[in-house]
């Protein structure tokens, strides 16, 4: 009997997991959108970022990554109560800048193309 039981936890696992991956069990899930607008006469990169629902991300944290390296943080920061950030990137690091957007489990990720800086 005990054997029975220890071949079947796998399964209930697997059930489990296949079950929360279906969406049951899940509560108030959001998408999340990120946009993004480059002013280029101020070299200022503006990001947006809602829910899936239109709700500004307010308050949420935001963290950019510079091509020169993009696994430390070159900047971080929080959403306006719109949420919307504001940067300006190093033109010394031209590249692909990513932007990384969290809140409460809830995340996206944009990628900026910056030119370098015209001699």
């Amino acid at each position: 009997m005990h054997n029975r039981e220890r071949r079947s936890a796998p399964l209930r696992t697997v059930l489990l997991l296949a079950a929360l991956v279906a969406g049951w069990g899940s509560a108030h899930a959001h998408g999340v959108i990120l946009t993004q607008d480059t002013r280029s006469d101020l070299d200022v990169v503006e990001i947006t970022a809602v829910f899936d629902t239109g709700e500004p991300m307010a308050g949420a944290p935001i963290t950019v990554f510079s091509p020169r390296h993009p696994t430390h943080a070159w900047l971080t920061g929080w959403a306006d109560r719109d949420g919307r950030f504001r940067f300006v990137p190093d033109a010394e690091y031209p590249g692909y800048w990513t932007v990384r957007v969290r809140e409460e489990g809830h995340g996206a990720t944009i990628s900026i193309e910056v030119p370098g800086s015209e001699d």
